[in-house]
Formats: C-alpha cells, structure tokens, sequence
C-alpha cells in the first residue's frame, strides 16, 4: 500500500512539474528537470532526494551547504540545512 501509494504521488507531481516545466521551457527558462529518476529506481535516501526534488537540492548545495564550509562542518551544515527545509515546509 505503501509503495502503490508513494508511486501515485510520483505520477502526480511528475505531470505537474512537467507541465511547469514545459511553460518556463516555452518562455526561454531553462529550470532544471526534477525527479530525473523512479521512485522505485533508487537505491538509497540520498539518492531519492537528490532524484525527487534536484531543483530544490542544486539550490541548497549552491547557496547554503558550499557556502557554509560544505564537508568540513558536516555536522553543523547539515543541522541548518534541516532547520531550513522545516521551516521551508
């Protein structure tokens, strides 16, 4: 149920980022293509949110985790990255 559940969310928000897409394509944007792979074909968390939502992730590794120290401070970069992403929701 699960499964069947997280697939069907697939489907809808590939139709809707795809038709949004689509427009910004048309007016000269050229955004990122989001969830670039199945839910089902990922073989790890990371994987699945590098997959899901790449716009999302190319924006936080570019102007928050780099910035910040990236691996250096790990564990601090991370924490703040996750408060953002809470908030951001």
């Amino acid at each position: 149920v699960g499964l069947s559940q997280l697939f069907f969310m697939f489907i809808k928000f590939y139709v809707i980022w795809r038709f949004f897409r689509g427009l910004g394509l048309l007016d000269g944007i050229n955004p990122p293509e989001n969830m670039n792979r199945c839910v089902t074909n990922n073989m790890s968390v990371s994987g699945f949110w590098r997959s899901w939502h790449r716009s999302l992730y190319c924006w936080i590794m570019n102007y928050i985790y780099k910035p910040m120290g990236g691996t250096k401070n790990r564990i601090y970069t991370v924490w703040v990255i996750f408060t953002f992403i809470a908030l951001w929701h």
